[in-house]
């Protein structure tokens, strides 16, 4: 169903036939370029809400500036722009 398909997609499982691909190029793991996001929790309670959001640039080695600047644009999108510094489970269900 559309569950396996976006496994697939992130490159979780492997397709059972055929072939899946990004841009003409076979998806062969999870990469820098496709994201998923859980239905369960999967933040890091450790961390700010800024933190959180910026965990992908720090795996990429972005610079703590940029990936602050690059946060907080994300979260004023979705009207969490005063919630850079809080921690996870100060922010509303």
């Amino acid at each position: 169903g559309k569950t396996s398909l976006l496994n697939v997609a992130a490159g979780l499982v492997e397709p059972s036939g055929g072939l899946a691909t990004v841009d003409g190029r076979p998806i062969t793991g999870p990469g820098s370029d496709r994201a998923v996001v859980f239905q369960n929790d999967a933040l890091f309670p450790w961390l700010t809400a800024r933190e959180n959001v910026a965990f992908a640039l720090r795996l990429r080695g972005v610079s703590a500036d940029k990936r602050a600047r690059r946060a907080d644009e994300l979260l004023s999108l979705v009207k969490l722009g005063d919630a850079g510094d809080k921690r996870i489970w100060e922010l509303s269900g």
